[in-house]
Protein backbone atom coordinates (compact mmCIF):
# COMPACT_ATOMS: atom_id res chain seq x y z
CA UNK A 1 0.00 0.00 0.00
CA UNK A 2 0.95 3.47 -0.61
CA UNK A 3 1.92 5.10 2.96
CA UNK A 4 0.11 8.63 3.51
CA UNK A 5 1.92 11.19 5.13
CA UNK A 6 1.31 12.47 8.48
CA UNK A 7 0.76 15.53 6.80
CA UNK A 8 -2.26 14.86 4.81
CA UNK A 9 -4.57 13.52 7.15
CA UNK A 10 -6.86 15.60 9.23
CA UNK A 11 -8.34 18.51 8.97
CA UNK A 12 -4.51 20.53 7.74
CA UNK A 13 -4.36 17.84 5.21
CA UNK A 14 -7.91 18.54 3.61
CA UNK A 15 -7.19 22.17 3.67
CA UNK A 16 -3.76 21.99 2.66
CA UNK A 17 -4.65 19.45 -0.27
CA UNK A 18 -7.83 21.81 -1.22
CA UNK A 19 -5.85 24.85 -1.16
CA UNK A 20 -3.43 23.35 -3.83
CA UNK A 21 -6.43 21.91 -6.20
CA UNK A 22 -7.37 25.53 -5.92
CA UNK A 23 -4.27 27.23 -6.62
CA UNK A 24 -4.11 24.18 -9.65
CA UNK A 25 -7.41 24.98 -11.22
CA UNK A 26 -6.75 28.82 -10.60
CA UNK A 27 -3.16 28.22 -12.50
CA UNK A 28 -4.13 26.55 -15.31
CA UNK A 29 -8.22 27.10 -15.96
CA UNK A 30 -9.05 30.26 -14.32
CA UNK A 31 -6.20 32.08 -15.30
CA UNK A 32 -6.32 31.30 -19.36
CA UNK A 33 -9.67 32.15 -19.22
CA UNK A 34 -9.14 35.94 -17.39
CA UNK A 35 -6.83 35.93 -20.01
CA UNK A 36 -8.79 35.08 -22.74
CA UNK A 37 -11.48 37.68 -21.90
CA UNK A 38 -8.88 40.18 -21.36
CA UNK A 39 -7.92 39.58 -25.32
CA UNK A 40 -11.33 39.45 -26.36
CA UNK A 41 -11.75 42.75 -24.64
CA UNK A 42 -8.76 44.42 -26.26
CA UNK A 43 -9.60 43.39 -29.34
CA UNK A 44 -13.14 44.96 -28.97
CA UNK A 45 -11.80 48.33 -27.80
CA UNK A 46 -8.99 48.06 -31.11
CA UNK A 47 -12.20 46.84 -33.67
CA UNK A 48 -14.31 49.93 -31.74
CA UNK A 49 -11.33 52.28 -32.70
CA UNK A 50 -10.95 51.16 -36.24
CA UNK A 51 -14.28 51.08 -37.08
CA UNK A 52 -14.55 54.91 -35.92
CA UNK A 53 -12.03 55.59 -37.95
CA UNK A 54 -13.66 53.79 -41.36
CA UNK A 55 -16.62 55.89 -40.14
CA UNK A 56 -14.70 59.42 -40.33
CA UNK A 57 -13.72 58.33 -43.69
CA UNK A 58 -16.72 57.85 -45.44
CA UNK A 59 -18.05 60.70 -43.78
CA UNK A 60 -15.19 62.34 -45.89
CA UNK A 61 -16.23 60.65 -49.04
CA UNK A 62 -18.56 63.69 -50.46
CA UNK A 63 -16.07 66.20 -49.64
CA UNK A 64 -13.30 63.84 -51.82
CA UNK A 65 -15.14 63.34 -54.43
CA UNK A 66 -16.09 66.89 -54.81
CA UNK A 67 -12.21 67.56 -54.55
CA UNK A 68 -11.92 64.91 -57.31
CA UNK A 69 -14.37 65.62 -59.28
CA UNK A 70 -13.13 69.94 -59.59
CA UNK A 71 -9.03 68.22 -60.10
CA UNK A 72 -10.42 66.39 -63.10
CA UNK A 73 -12.11 69.74 -64.72
CA UNK A 74 -8.82 71.57 -63.67
CA UNK A 75 -6.76 69.20 -66.03
CA UNK A 76 -8.95 68.93 -68.94
CA UNK A 77 -9.11 72.76 -69.46
CA UNK A 78 -5.36 72.80 -68.57
CA UNK A 79 -4.12 74.74 -71.69
CA UNK A 80 -0.95 73.05 -72.51
CA UNK A 81 -2.74 69.83 -73.41
CA UNK A 82 -4.19 68.22 -76.39
CA UNK A 83 -8.54 68.20 -76.53
CA UNK A 84 -8.97 64.61 -77.90
CA UNK A 85 -11.24 62.13 -76.25
CA UNK A 86 -9.11 59.46 -77.56
CA UNK A 87 -5.12 58.54 -77.83
CA UNK A 88 -5.91 58.27 -81.58
CA UNK A 89 -7.78 61.78 -82.44
CA UNK A 90 -4.92 63.25 -80.33
CA UNK A 91 -2.31 61.42 -82.72
CA UNK A 92 -3.94 62.44 -86.05
CA UNK A 93 -4.42 66.32 -84.18
CA UNK A 94 -0.99 66.56 -83.26
CA UNK A 95 0.01 65.04 -87.38
CA UNK A 96 -1.91 67.92 -88.81
CA UNK A 97 -0.37 70.50 -85.95
CA UNK A 98 2.92 69.48 -86.76
CA UNK A 99 2.19 69.68 -90.89
CA UNK A 100 0.65 73.47 -90.47
CA UNK A 101 3.66 74.61 -88.40
CA UNK A 102 6.01 73.11 -90.68
CA UNK A 103 4.40 74.32 -93.82
CA UNK A 104 3.68 77.93 -92.09
CA UNK A 105 8.05 78.05 -92.00
CA UNK A 106 7.90 76.93 -96.04
CA UNK A 107 8.77 73.35 -95.12
CA UNK A 108 7.78 70.64 -96.53
CA UNK A 109 6.58 67.33 -94.58
CA UNK A 110 7.29 64.09 -95.72
CA UNK A 111 6.43 61.91 -93.52
CA UNK A 112 4.78 61.69 -90.54
CA UNK A 113 3.87 58.06 -88.47
CA UNK A 114 2.17 58.28 -84.75
CA UNK A 115 3.80 56.33 -82.82
CA UNK A 116 2.20 54.19 -79.75
CA UNK A 117 0.82 56.21 -76.79
CA UNK A 118 2.48 55.80 -73.65
CA UNK A 119 0.93 56.93 -70.18
CA UNK A 120 2.76 59.35 -68.12
CA UNK A 121 1.53 60.54 -64.82
CA UNK A 122 -2.02 60.78 -65.46
CA UNK A 123 -1.64 62.24 -69.12
CA UNK A 124 -1.17 60.35 -72.34
CA UNK A 125 2.26 61.55 -74.25
CA UNK A 126 1.01 60.77 -78.03
CA UNK A 127 4.18 60.81 -80.27
CA UNK A 128 4.43 61.28 -84.04
CA UNK A 129 7.64 60.88 -86.06
CA UNK A 130 8.15 63.13 -89.12
CA UNK A 131 10.59 63.72 -91.49
CA UNK A 132 10.84 67.12 -93.23
CA UNK A 133 12.68 69.05 -95.69
CA UNK A 134 13.15 72.70 -94.94
CA UNK A 135 14.69 76.16 -95.98
CA UNK A 136 18.41 76.30 -93.87
CA UNK A 137 16.92 80.16 -93.23
CA UNK A 138 13.56 79.17 -91.72
CA UNK A 139 14.69 76.87 -89.41
CA UNK A 140 15.47 78.77 -86.40
CA UNK A 141 11.68 80.10 -86.96
CA UNK A 142 9.92 76.60 -86.88
CA UNK A 143 11.66 75.50 -83.79
CA UNK A 144 10.52 78.71 -81.93
CA UNK A 145 6.93 78.15 -83.42
CA UNK A 146 7.26 74.21 -81.98
CA UNK A 147 8.47 75.88 -78.48
CA UNK A 148 5.72 78.09 -78.08
CA UNK A 149 2.68 76.71 -79.68
CA UNK A 150 -0.62 75.95 -77.69
CA UNK A 151 -1.17 72.63 -77.11
CA UNK A 152 2.81 72.07 -75.87
CA UNK A 153 4.64 70.47 -78.50
CA UNK A 154 7.97 69.13 -76.96
CA UNK A 155 10.76 68.01 -79.30
CA UNK A 156 12.21 64.50 -78.31
CA UNK A 157 14.72 63.77 -81.15
CA UNK A 158 15.78 65.55 -84.31
CA UNK A 159 18.72 64.90 -86.38
CA UNK A 160 19.47 67.90 -89.00
CA UNK A 161 21.05 66.91 -92.10
CA UNK A 162 22.00 69.48 -94.66
CA UNK A 163 22.37 71.46 -96.64
CA UNK A 164 21.62 68.80 -99.14
CA UNK A 165 20.55 70.48 -102.32
CA UNK A 166 20.11 74.02 -103.93
CA UNK A 167 16.67 74.85 -104.44
CA UNK A 168 15.74 77.85 -106.76
CA UNK A 169 13.87 78.69 -109.44
CA UNK A 170 14.56 81.45 -112.45
CA UNK A 171 12.31 83.96 -110.29
CA UNK A 172 14.51 82.88 -106.75
CA UNK A 173 18.37 82.59 -105.70
CA UNK A 174 18.71 79.68 -104.95
CA UNK A 175 18.24 78.42 -101.29
CA UNK A 176 20.21 75.51 -98.99
CA UNK A 177 17.14 72.79 -97.94
CA UNK A 178 17.88 71.12 -94.65
CA UNK A 179 16.61 67.40 -94.12
CA UNK A 180 14.76 67.12 -90.78
CA UNK A 181 14.09 63.59 -88.76
CA UNK A 182 12.62 64.69 -85.52
CA UNK A 183 9.97 62.80 -83.19
CA UNK A 184 7.68 65.28 -81.22
CA UNK A 185 5.40 64.42 -78.51
CA UNK A 186 2.29 66.10 -76.85
CA UNK A 187 0.05 65.52 -73.79
CA UNK A 188 -3.43 64.23 -72.98
CA UNK A 189 -5.07 63.90 -70.11
CA UNK A 190 -6.21 60.48 -69.88
CA UNK A 191 -9.02 60.51 -67.14
CA UNK A 192 -9.27 57.32 -64.82
CA UNK A 193 -12.72 55.99 -65.17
Amino acid sequence: MIAVPAILLGRRGLFFVSAVAAALIFLFIAMPAIAAFEAQGQERTDALEQLAVYRKEVASQPAMLQALAQSRLEAASMPGLMRSPTDALAAAQLQLLVKQIVEANAGDLRSAQALAPVPANGFTRVSVQCDLTLPTAHLKDLLYTLETHQPYIFIEHIDVNGPLVLQGDASKSPQSVLEVRWTVHAYRWAPSA
